[in-house]
């Protein structure tokens, strides 16, 4: 019994100290403070809470493709897998993806209720090697936050772009309508001159006179409105004044809201320097503390097995025994 139990717990200790080590390192971020969320939605065209723009980031870490991205531009498969073949890249970066594991802290999922924005989350990576583990977190930590701020300012940009060109076509539209509008007065401008002119009318006269020509057999619209009895001198002052105009945008209300609503558009700067979409609570750290393997927990468990085994064996022998003494 206790050859048997030594035995098993040599065996033990071999085992534990065979099991390679493997480091877990842990990142916890939270929402984005109130500043940098404002930053982004004042500097980017978009409009995001805390609580969403942290919706947003933690959406990023579950797209295979961003994290495929990340793992070749850094090549961490051979930084973790050395000696990995080009049949295996596949299989090992999904093993990779699975030692990722991105858990929420709070608020903490209850039965019964729905889905929660997530406010604290904590990042974990398991690996052999604790200094690689620290550094994949926190790179991947920061990558994603870049990347989805590369997104929203190419986002934002392509808006910027068709929303000036649909407020550059309205006022171009906006300045065919006013020229067209001062091309029907000038011509009725035009045709009043001459007829006040024909009639003898360089200032200002009265409603009679207008009257007395009325028998005349005058036609036309502007004979009917009148204009003609503004003057010549009026008249030709008017056509003088449409002509002159420096600037047509003057004689367009809406214009001023518009240029405003470009100015703006233009304002926007897409500078996301110094912001985050994330608080960073507690960066991953060297602590020279492997989660596994529980080496300890190993020998102890292989020497109650081996001590076990010892008990076993003994009764059978001394079954054995018993037997060929009868």
């Amino acid at each position: 019994m206790v050859g048997i139990t030594l035995i098993g717990v040599a065996v033990s200790v071999a085992v534990a100290l065979w099991i390679p080590k493997k480091y877990v390192v842990t990142s916890q971020i939270a929402v984005p403070s109130l500043l940098d969320a404002a930053l982004i939605t004042n500097n980017g065209y978009a409009a995001y809470s805390r609580e969403k723009l942290f919706e947003e980031y933690l959406t990023a870490f579950k797209v295979t493709q961003k994290f495929s991205d990340f793992v070749e531009q850094g090549d961490w498969l051979r930084k973790f897998y050395p000696d990995v073949t080009k049949g295996e890249e596949a299989r090992q970066l999904s093993e990779l993806r699975e030692l990722l594991v991105v858990e929420v802290v709070t608020p903490k999922a209850t039965k019964g209720t729905g889905a929660l924005l997530a406010e604290i989350v904590d990042v974990s990576f398991e690996g052999k090697v604790e200094v690689l583990a620290v550094e994949f977190v926190n790179k991947f930590i920061g990558y994603i936050s870049s990347n989805l701020l590369s997104e929203i300012s190419r986002d934002g940009h392509g808006l910027v772009r068709a929303e000036t060109q649909k407020i550059t076509n309205e006022m171009e539209l906006l300045r065919f309508n006013i020229k067209e509008v001062s091309a029907a007065r000038l011509a009725k401008l035009g045709e009043a001159l001459i007829l006040a002119e024909n009639l003898g009318v360089k200032k200002p006269d009265s409603v009679r006179l207008y009257a007395q020509t009325a028998d005349q057999g005058l036609s036309g619209l502007t004979a009917k409105s009148g204009l003609f009895l503004m003057g010549s001198g009026y008249l030709q002052g008017e056509i003088d004044a449409i002509k002159a105009r420096s600037s047509i945008d003057l004689f367009i209300s809406e214009m001023p809201g518009l240029k405003k609503r470009l100015e703006k558009l233009k304002s926007i700067s897409f500078d996301f320097s110094g912001v985050s979409p994330f608080t960073l609570n507690q960066r991953a750290v060297m602590d020279g503390k492997a989660e596994k393997p529980k080496r300890a927990l190993i020998v102890a468990v292989g020497s109650v097995l081996a001590f076990f085994v010892a008990v076993f064996v003994a009764l059978i022998m001394g079954a054995v025994k018993r037997r060929k003494e009868a």
